[in-house]
């Protein structure tokens, strides 16, 4: 969890400053790519904040991102996942997820 919260604090750390240049920030393959999305989508910290808000890791994390002005391109094949990732957008607005 340690390194989770320090990726993330590194990243906000450099999200401001480049979205003040109005540059827009995108991120490809959020839930990690090929290789790599069972690392992000296992980690406690994300898992314990889905439950707590009835959502999956990998909502937890376009949330996320989406809330820090992120645009996110999460790719998938599988339908049903898509689904799942276009209806987090449908969360109250009050929702905000911190680590």
């Amino acid at each position: 969890a340690y390194c989770l919260i320090a990726a993330i604090e590194c990243l906000l750390m450099a999200l401001a400053p480049i979205q003040k240049k109005g540059i827009v920030v995108q991120a490809w393959y959020p839930l990690g790519g090929r290789g790599y999305t069972r690392e992000l989508l296992e980690n406690e910290t994300l898992v314990a904040i889905g439950k707590k808000h009835n959502v999956s890791a990998a909502q937890v994390i376009l949330r996320w991102d989406l809330q820090n002005g992120v645009v996110v391109v999460p790719g998938s094949s599988n339908p049903k996942q898509k689904v799942s990732y276009i209806s987090m957008t449908k969360y109250p607005s009050g929702i905000e997820y911190s680590l």
